[in-house]
């Protein structure tokens, strides 16, 4: 009986403490009552994390249904629950005011694997927020048209020759305290022109590719990436990139690392 009634407070400790730190990631960033929070429960039947409140659904569930969840919404947040998701199909969002996937907790235990080559795909948005989540080979994730996007204390971690981590076009980023590591793939550009007389038909970009955009990465870290031309950050006509206090070491790829 005590042994239960243990269980029983935890569970509730859990739960409230799940729900302050939802509340608190998002009340600074909008008013709450504009914002619809999903809560996103783990894949595994055998990682279940209770749900504060509803809706409730799996990573996979939310994103084959994504235009449906979000069809008259101008904001809304996931709030990735502790432990290992599981992403199945693509995740494409596009024309919200603002989004964010967040972690539900700061104890660094909410983990994103992407199967069967599924991707994150977000474009046309005012603001865009990914914070506290560890992405395990997830790769070819496109970011286009977004005046506002931040990745804080975050980790995109390669796995069996993942494509480019982040792809984005006329966007506005701020990377801070996150890591990219062990992407090998790049993404593929065609002809590239090395000299009047040479061109490279290649990869690029093993980690970041980027086109008409703006970069700020700060004390961040890129390692063991790899691509034909920039190991870690290709950057295309009109972007400008910004690197402070970070780690960039181990990558291969000729003429930039």
């Amino acid at each position: 009986m005590m042994k239960r009634y243990s269980t029983m407070l935890l569970a509730v400790a859990a739960l409230a403490m799940q729900y302050y730190y939802s509340r608190s990631v998002t009340a600074h960033l909008l008013d709450e009552d504009s914002m619809q929070l999903f809560y996103i429960t783990p894949s595994s039947k055998f990682n279940i994390m209770p749900c504060a409140a509803k809706p409730c659904l799996t990573l996979s569930q939310f994103a084959d249904n994504s235009s449906s969840w979000l069809s008259s919404l101008a904001s809304a947040s996931l709030m990735i629950l502790s432990g290992t998701h599981t992403l199945t199909t693509d995740l494409s969002i596009t024309a919200i005011t603002f989004f964010m996937l967040t972690s539900s907790t700061s104890d660094g235990n909410h983990f994103i694997r992407c199967q069967y080559l599924a991707s994150f795909n977000f474009e046309n948005m005012t603001e865009l927020s990914i914070r506290g989540l560890t992405f395990i080979g997830c790769g070819n994730n496109t970011f286009s048209s977004i005046r506002n996007f931040t990745i804080e204390n975050s980790t995109f971690q390669g796995q069996n020759g993942t494509k480019t981590a982040i792809t984005m076009e006329n966007t506005i980023a701020t990377i801070t305290n996150s890591c990219f590591e062990s992407y090998t793939i790049g993404t593929y550009r065609g002809s590239i022109e090395i000299s009047r007389d040479r061109e490279l038909f290649s990869h690029v970009g093993g980690a970041i590719v980027a086109t008409e955009s703006s970069i700020i990465i700060k004390q961040s870290s890129f390692v063991e990436n790899s691509a034909d031309i920039g190991g870690a950050i290709f950057c295309e006509k009109g972007t400008n990139i910004t690197i402070i206090e970070s780690t960039i070491a181990e990558n291969q790829g000729c003429l930039i690392d």
